[in-house]
């Protein structure tokens, strides 16, 4: 996407705390095995504000704090937790939230097995333009084709614990 290498650094700091703010939601809620209730999906809902509450005063770019609040709102204006749209979102939570979709996709998940990555690109296509900023999709297709390593990499080396050897080799 042109990103410049402080850019970079911002959606890697933003990224490494955007969901620190499910440390408040209980982890059988977390790790439910079956669909959630109403109140539960709303209380993990508020995990952006929570994160975003918890950071603000730790000294973080407002970029960085706009990954944490922002990771879950949808280009179309259906999101949470304060219902922006389009460009109204910051780039670096729209670039956010297709890794962070994708991430889930790509899962296990304790209510779904993991999903190949092309069925995850399927998704990802089919709502770009909705839930996701368009541009950011086709960048991530773009890399996903240059380079297929950055999709085979989770599944590939993170099961067996040998990430920096595999990596590096």
């Amino acid at each position: 996407m042109g990103l410049k290498p402080e850019e970079l650094s911002i959606i890697l700091q933003g990224t490494l705390l955007h969901d620190v703010g499910k440390i408040s939601v209980p982890d059988h809620i977390l790790n439910k095995p079956g669909k959630l209730t109403l109140e539960e999906r709303n209380l993990i809902e508020t995990h952006p504000v929570t994160g975003f509450d918890m950071c603000r005063g730790l000294g973080l770019l407002k970029e960085e704090l706009s990954i944490i609040r922002s990771h879950h709102e949808k280009w179309d204006g259906t999101g949470y937790p304060d219902r922006l749209a389009g460009k109204n979102i910051s780039l670096f939570a729209r670039i956010t939230a297709v890794a962070d979709v994708y991430d889930a996709l790509t899962s296990e998940r304790s209510y779904r097995k993991a999903w190949t990555h092309a069925k995850s690109m399927e998704f990802l296509e089919a709502n770009k333009g909705t839930h996701f900023d368009p541009s950011c999709v086709d960048a991530w297709k773009a890399v996903c084709v240059k380079d297929s390593i950055v999709y085979q990499y989770p599944s590939e080396y993170i099961k067996d614990g040998t990430i920096v050897k595999k990596a590096l080799a």
